[in-house]
């Protein structure tokens, strides 16, 4: 199965959060940082290469974490605004 959004979250916090918008976005799947999350439906235990797979494989990411981290995490491999899958950062408090 293919996904075209996922929600990536870092923190315990940041998975309250993304059960909050996930109605509003759709029936997405929430990634998790293997060592501070617990419950999410995909766990993952490095963050810039589960984020830079995702965004090379044409999936949009919802990170609920600082938009630092995204950019930093992805910049290596972003193209162009107009081929690259979106990204969007929201805040842990939402």
């Amino acid at each position: 199965m293919s996904e075209s959004t996922v929600i990536v979250v870092l923190t315990q916090r940041g998975l309250t959060t993304a059960r909050r918008l996930r109605p509003a976005i759709g029936d997405v799947a929430i990634h998790g940082y293997q060592s501070r999350v617990d419950g999410a439906e995909v766990m993952f235990d490095d963050v810039g290469e589960h984020l830079r797979q995702l965004f090379t494989q044409g999936v949009a990411i919802v990170g609920v974490c600082a938009t630092g981290i995204l950019v930093r995490a992805l910049a290596s491999v972003i193209a162009s605004k107009r081929v690259d899958p979106p990204v969007l950062s929201v805040a842990e408090d939402g």
